[in-house]
């Protein structure tokens, strides 16, 4: 069981841990998000922000596109998702405006940029290996 004194300093860790992040997050950290935020977030992962992100599909294209072996297109879906994630936030970080409205985070752009750069690979490969074949 714990002791009177243990809960009173986990009460104040607490409450210290609770005005460090409003200091931090600012004064709105707590409140609750409006109710079409995840519709607006799970929308932008599946939209140009996200699955069908221009940087993403060359990268995926031009790795595809040069890929010679079955199992290195799991790096070419990687390589697209991580580059454009950089390329986009560098861009941001110099200021220069973005064609896309962002409303997720990179942790949730990732997947859906990895899916869209493998999927544009894999079909750079099947044109490339057509091509050659014909």
């Amino acid at each position: 069981m714990a002791s009177a004194g243990s809960i009173i300093a986990i009460k104040k860790l607490g409450s210290v841990a609770f005005l460090l992040m409003r200091v931090v997050a600012g004064p709105n950290c707590l409140e609750r998000p409006k109710g079409g935020m995840m519709l607006q977030e799970f929308a932008s992962v599946l939209g140009i922000a996200g699955l069908v992100n221009p940087f993403a599909l060359v990268i995926g294209a031009y790795m595809g596109w040069r890929c010679d072996q079955a199992g290195k297109f799991l790096v070419v879906g990687f390589a697209a998702a991580a580059l454009s994630l950089m390329l986009d936030g560098g861009l941001r970080a110099l200021g220069l405006p973005s064609f896309w409205e962002v409303d997720a985070g990179a942790v949730a752009l990732f997947p859906a940029r990895f899916i869209g750069g493998l999927g544009v690979g894999l079909v750079a490969r099947g044109i490339f290996s057509l091509k050659c074949k014909g």
